[in-house]
């Protein structure tokens, strides 16, 4: 028998053990115990493990994908308009030296 599905059958166990503690205890009743029960003996033995590309903050992900996007398109712009300014400058009979 693997030991990770041990490890888990026993926690499945504790668990039952715990809310059965709690019915003998007069804690929860009768009807809580069978639905807690319940859950825990449906509960796959193997439990999928986590995907590691799922986004743990999506909404951090996007802040910096749309600073990331407004920096571009900020360098963009000033770039643009430095070639313009540059372009007219060179164009024009503007002497620099005078």
């Amino acid at each position: 028998m693997n030991t990770e599905n041990t490890n888990i059958s026993l926690s499945q166990a504790d668990e039952l053990r715990k809310f059965k503690d709690l019915l003998d205890e007069g804690i929860i009743s009768q009807e809580e115990f069978e639905k807690k029960k319940e859950q825990l003996l449906n509960e796959p033995l193997i439990k999928e493990p986590e995907d590691p590309f799922k986004l743990k903050c999506p909404g951090l992900f996007f802040f910096w994908l749309i600073v990331l996007i407004v920096g571009l398109v900020y360098i963009t712009i000033k770039h643009f308009f430095k070639e313009i300014l540059l372009m007219n400058l060179s164009s024009s009979n503007y002497n620099i030296n005078k």
